[in-house]
Parts: structure tokens; C-alpha cells; sequence
């Protein structure tokens, strides 16, 4: 499948795609999960949330890509950095920028219990 076909898909069509083809599901997570941890090492994330084409897919990887993280973890960081899928499809980052926003006008913390 060219990049442009891979772009055309929904997230339903992406994950029927990866679980039809586990090769390349797991080369697909082992690019996600390289870049992943290093957006962890460089920024010490506590939480990343998967949303938009990778909605349906994200259960299947959270074992393929906890192994890819740990595998080039750096052993000093601070915080355990979570994985969760948005329910909210491509309008969950704008809602969490709104939250950080709201949060840090007003000095509280972020509780990030679903």
C-alpha cells in the first residue's frame, strides 16, 4: 500500500489493515514506538494520548509498544509515562490544549482520570 493509499483510510481501515498484516503492524510500532520514546527521553511526557487514525488500532499495540519503549528507555527518567486512546476522535488535542490553558490560568493541577 503506497503512503498516499495508507492516507485515504479511516481508523477502522487502518486497523483491519495491521491485524490482517502483522508483519507490518509490527513494523508499524516499531517506527511508532522509536519515536515515542524519544519524544518520552527528550521531553519526560507522563501521559500520551493516541487519537485520530489510531483510535480503533491503539489496544492492539499497547503490548508492542510498551516492549519497544522499554527496550531504549532511559533508566533516569522521571515519571512512568502512560499510554491511552481518545474516545474524542481528531477534537482530543484541542480539547486538551483548552484544559492545559484553563489550568494554568488559574494555577491547578491537571487531573488526567478518564
Amino acid at each position: 500500500m503506497t503512503k498516499a493509499e495508507f492516507s485515504e483510510l479511516n481508523s477502522m481501515a487502518i486497523k483491519d489493515y495491521l491485524i490482517a498484516h502483522p508483519d507490518k503492524f509490527e513494523i508499524f510500532i516499531y517506527y511508532i514506538g522509536k519515536i515515542t520514546n524519544l519524544l518520552i527521553n527528550l521531553l519526560n511526557l507522563d501521559l500520551i494520548i493516541f487519537t485520530g487514525k489510531f483510535k480503533e488500532i491503539a489496544d492492539y499495540m499497547w503490548p508492542l509498544l510498551y516492549k519497544q519503549i522499554n527496550s531504549n528507555k532511559l533508566s533516569y527518567i522521571a515519571n512512568a509515562c502512560e499510554f491511552k486512546s481518545s474516545n474524542l476522535g481528531a477534537t482530543s488535542p484541542a480539547i486538551g490544549v483548552a484544559i492545559c490553558a484553563y489550568y494554568d490560568k488559574i494555577n491547578e493541577d491537571v487531573n488526567w482520570n478518564f
